[in-house]
């Protein structure tokens, strides 16, 4: 008697039929097999047990294992872990095989992250090289190999595409009006950290858009919020179309300027930010609530250099800005106080660069990926 094993991953069948050999089990048995962030559920229909009978899921790399009379079982691995092989066996009371499986195909996986705000997420002043003082990106102490092993998908206004398919994270990007100054964003520094961490399977959806609100440019419906979808479903599909499962296991967010010098936007910042946040969750339909990481910007070295260097800043519009700048700030810390999965860090320290005020160099892009990495990091371990 022969059964047959068809493996899943995240919704596709994705080999073909696999034959079982069973004594005293009845079939066929189906398994799906679909991993998230740390972990990975493997659930099977089609087969029972004798009394004191027992279910036994196995891992190659033999690290992992789950013993259950259930039909499911969600095993804990380490998300750093990119590729991995299961195989059921139906037991007997005295442990005796009844029926055992192929090891499944293997499943390699890939830790996609969204990066989305405006021109800071972007990278506008960030350039990927200089001589004075001296920066260089690629080839500088800081250079690490996810520069050419972590892929990256990029859109959106004033930022050249990619491409339909994803490149090498060290592909140049170019920020327009100035196509021929390549520059980069926090992207850079957070798959530096999170590789430093152990994390080498990694890729990117990059989608900004500098000086956009989020009540007139980043709603549900709105042309960056169907980009931003768009480009992340077709990022996970690329993936599955090569054998990869894409795992959509992390969010950053990087925007506010706009709404602080807004004061009506930026009372309303956390209404309209944790509307986004709900919408692009569900659009996405990832097998979790995904965390989110906010970089809460400060435009008060903006708003202190208008203070001293420019007599078009009348008081009220000062404190109409310094008020705003709190408004959208405090917003950040309600959302990762009250929103599930929710998390900030402080941009405030990072240096704006000296001709605009605003914009964050490319020494302040590594920092903020940095950091941005570091608070992904620690919610991973949780």
């Amino acid at each position: 008697m022969k059964l047959w094993i068809r493996i899943a991953i995240a919704g596709v069948f994705a080999t073909s039929l696999i034959p079982l050999t069973a004594r005293g089990a009845n079939g066929p048995l189906s398994i799906t097999v679909t991993p998230d962030l740390a972990s990975v559920r493997v659930a099977w229909t089609g087969a029972s047990l004798p009394a004191g009978g027992h279910y036994l899921v196995t891992s190659s790399p033999k690290k992992y294992s789950c013993n259950t009379v259930s039909t499911s079982c969600t095993i804990r691995v380490a998300a750093t872990l990119p590729a991995l092989r299961f195989q059921v066996a139906a037991l007997s009371s005295k442990g005796a095989t009844l029926a055992k499986s192929d090891p499944s195909r293997t499943i390699n996986t890939v830790h996609l992250f969204v990066l989305a705000g405006q021109s800071n997420a972007a990278g506008w002043s960030a350039v990927i090289s200089r001589t004075s003082p001296k920066f260089d990106l690629w080839n500088g102490s800081t250079r690490s190999p996810v520069d050419n092993t972590a892929k990256i998908m990029w859109l959106g206004c004033g930022l050249q595409s990619s491409g339909s398919t994803p490149v090498s994270l060290s592909t140049h990007q170019h920020y327009l009006p100035l196509p021929s100054v390549p520059t980069f964003g926090p992207e850079v520094g957070i798959a530096r950290r999170l590789w430093s961490a152990g994390w080498t399977n990694v890729a990117f959806v990059k989608v900004t858009c500098g000086g956009t609100d989020l009540e007139h440019f980043w709603y549900q419906g709105s042309d960056q919020f169907t980009t931003l979808v768009s480009t992340t479903l077709a990022m996970e599909g690329w993936f599955t179309a090569h054998h990869t499962v894409p795992v959509l296991s992390g969010g950053f967010w990087v925007q506010g300027e706009a709404d602080a010098q807004d004061l009506s936007a930026a009372t309303q910042y956390y209404e309209h930010g944790s509307a986004l946040i709900q919408a692009v969750r569900a659009a996405t339909i990832s097998v979790r609530t995904f965390p989110i990481v906010l970089g809460s910007i400060d435009i008060s070295q903006w708003i202190q250099h208008w203070y001293t260097t420019n007599g078009s800043c009348l008081s009220k519009e000062c404190q109409d800005y310094e008020r705003g700048n709190n408004e959208v700030r405090a917003a950040d810390r309600r959302a990762a106080s009250e929103l599930s999965n929710v998390y900030v860090v402080d941009t405030a320290a990072i240096p704006r660069n000296n001709v605009d005020y605003i914009h964050i160099g490319p020494e302040g892009q590594l920092q903020l990926g940095r950091i941005l990495g570091d608070a992904f990091l620690r919610v991973a371990k949780k």
